[in-house]
């Protein structure tokens, strides 16, 4: 299964070039996050293979539409929107061909997130702990690579921008565990470059 996984990912990669460091970050992130977080140690490389794959459904969005430059409309933004299923359906139908133990763990992960603290995000509008701590971590990591990367539509932020609007914007996250993505994963991630 874990092959089947890898090739999806590399075709991901070619259609979408900003995804293969973006993932790599992220995922980088989330592992230092998850062990400030004292996240069990027997999950972490399946939280790893989920923040990995946590933006393969993009592989079913146009890659026009992907970098495009300027406002999206209201119909191009759920398009893009729809990639956390798409990924959830992804993982879910490649279990089908082969069952893995973590499939749930990831695909469920994957699903998630977008999903905001508050409750405003997508796709289910979940909210605080109704989603699953996988998710509310890559979330985090996920929003900070984002900002602080170069996108055909917009220049990266400054690492002091991304610090100053995450913290901004609180209410997304979930508060544990921005508190230590801020206080602990960023110093020893902005000291080791």
């Amino acid at each position: 299964m874990e092959k089947i996984i890898r090739f999806v990912d590399v075709l991901v990669k070619q259609h979408d070039p900003y995804y293969n460091s973006h993932s790599e970050n992220t995922a980088r992130l989330v592992s230092m996050l998850a062990i400030a977080s004292r996240y069990p140690e027997e999950k972490l490389q399946s939280l790893d293979f989920a923040a990995k794959l946590h933006d393969v459904g993009k592989i079913m969005i146009p890659e026009l539409l992907l970098n495009k430059i300027g406002r999206l409309t209201t119909d191009e933004i759920s398009t893009i929107q729809r990639h956390a299923q798409n990924g959830y359906r992804a993982i879910k139908s490649l279990s089908e061909l082969e069952p893995m133990d973590k499939d749930e763990f990831v695909s469920r992960a994957i699903y998630q997130h977008h999903e905001n603290w508050d409750g405003t995000g997508y796709p289910q509008g979940l909210r605080g702990e109704h989603i699953c701590i996988e998710a509310r971590m890559i979330r985090i990591c996920d929003t900070f690579d984002a900002l602080t990367t170069d996108r055909a539509y917009r220049k990266a932020l400054t690492f002091e921008m991304a610090v100053d609007l995450l913290d901004a914007d609180r209410g997304l996250f979930d508060p544990i565990l921005l508190d230590i993505f801020l206080r602990q994963v960023l110093k020893a991630y902005n000291h080791g470059k």
